[in-house]
């Protein structure tokens, strides 16, 4: 996980369309490493036939 710094930036309230500024803050990131990857990839979290029929697909 990452903290990024998001700064101060305006926008509108959907509810009450009025013009607003969001205070500045820390967002949180997510950096998935080689194994997550490669299952995803790989298809190894797919069970089942679907799972043989996503990997024929995807040849």
């Amino acid at each position: 996980f990452r903290a990024k710094a998001v700064p101060e930036r305006k926008g509108i309230n959907p509810l009450t369309g009025k013009k607003t500024a969001f205070a500045p803050g820390v967002r949180v990131s997510f950096k998935p490493g080689k194994p997550l990857k490669e299952t995803v990839e790989n298809g190894r979290f797919i069970k089942g036939k679907t799972r043989k029929k996503a990997l024929k697909r995807k040849m």
